[in-house]
């Protein structure tokens, strides 16, 4: 209220400053400056004021015609007046409202000049580098923006800068260097700011650090699966029910004689590796009554004819309707292990025959026996060898 009274008490002190000085001066170019004077300081409301006690004391000392010239003349300086003070204010609003809106926004904002010197920054621009919000303009200001990048990323930014000289708007991840020297990942939106030349340009930031860290912790939680199923020493797979290899590890490929992954799609399960077709009809009779194979014994042909004894685990992965996506599992070669289990077994049928011959006498009736059971285990130890090798 009393700033209001001191700008109505300026206009009404200059109306009377006038009147005063028109004693001795023209009153009408008197009566303008007053007028005009009081509009830029005071203010359209204190200026009509001003207008209004000048039009009273001019009408006492001027003709008629010169004081209704005067008032024409001053409502329509009072109109501009009033259409001049009504744009600035609201120009000032509209930088109010758009500082506020830099100032407060969640997205990092700078402003680059023509040479990749920051012009302004945020405070959210000063969080996103470690800087404390209240002196971001501070520090920021006039540094260039090259100083927030890592050497090894410098090549790329500046092939980005002279795309924006060029007017392009840009979209990309960033990575900056903090205050402290750690990492910060950005989603970069810049536009260049252009009049008749190009004068800088405006970025906007939005942090994304924590996604990309997920990402890369993604990335390399993959990269020791890949691992992991590329060398597992047993085969890896995923199937689907009509009979068709989705995907195989190395060792599965040449556990079945196959060469590479491409050669996957010519593979029908059942028809060409199966002795028995029926056994995989049970297996899978397995699967879907219990959703798990559990070790699980069968005999596969290789696709070069070779016959395996496998032991395999598996699972059915389902969709949200119930039904079989595919099935996924691994498979274990126990052929060479069934060798050695059926060699030792015969060594030890050999053995036992053995000592059975030394206590029997050859007149024995079980003298005869016993050594045909030990030549016959010799024999099946011998072919039981020869086929392991």
């Amino acid at each position: 209220m009393r700033r209001r009274w001191i700008r109505y008490g300026f206009g009404g002190s200059l109306s009377v400053l006038a009147w005063l000085l028109s004693a001795h001066l023209d009153p009408f170019p008197v009566a303008l400056a007053a007028f005009i004077a009081t509009t830029f300081v005071a203010g359209t409301g204190p200026a009509i004021l001003c207008l209004c006690f000048s039009i009273l004391w001019i009408s006492f000392i001027a003709q008629p015609a010169q004081t209704v010239v005067f008032t024409g003349g001053g409502v329509l300086l009072c109109a501009l007046s009033t259409r001049m003070h009504r744009a600035l204010a609201r120009t000032a609003q509209s930088e109010r409202w758009y500082r506020q809106l830099a100032e407060t926004s969640a997205e990092g904002i700078w402003v680059l000049d023509e040479l990749g010197a920051i012009a302004y920054a945020n405070p959210r621009m000063g969080e996103i580098l470690g800087i404390a919000p209240g002196l971001a303009a501070l520090e920021l200001k006039g540094r260039m923006a090259e100083e927030f990048l890592f050497p090894e990323d410098l090549a790329a930014e500046r092939v980005r800068n002279c795309d924006r000289r060029g007017t392009l708007r840009d979209q990309f991840d960033r990575r900056l260097r903090r205050k402290d020297g750690a990492e910060a990942w950005v989603l970069v939106s810049t536009s260049p700011l252009v009049s008749d030349d190009f004068e800088g340009t405006l970025s906007m930031m939005t942090d994304i650090t924590e996604r990309k860290s997920a990402e890369q912790a993604l990335g390399r939680s993959e990269a020791r699966f890949r691992s992991l199923f590329e060398n597992v020493l047993e085969g890896v797979y995923q199937s689907t029910p009509q009979g068709r290899i989705l995907a195989a590890n190395p060792m599965l490929l040449r556990m079945l004689g196959l060469n590479s992954e491409a050669e996957l799609n010519e593979v029908d399960i059942a028809s060409d590796l199966y002795l028995d077709p029926d056994t995989r009809s049970r297996l899978l009779e397995r699967l879907e009554n219990e959703g798990s194979l559990r070790n699980a014994e069968y005999s596969l042909r290789r696709l070069d004819g070779h016959v395996i004894r496998v032991v395999e685990n598996a699972r059915v992965v389902r969709g949200e309707d119930g039904g079989v996506l595919y099935y996924e599992g691994t498979l274990s070669d126990i052929t060479e292990t069934d060798g050695h289990d059926v060699a030792n077994a015969l060594i030890a049928v050999a053995g036992y025959a053995r000592l059975v011959l030394e206590q029997l006498q050859e007149s024995h009736p079980a003298h005869s026996a016993a050594q045909a059971l030990l030549s016959e285990a010799e024999r099946a130890g011998e072919i039981s060898r020869r086929s392991a090798t």
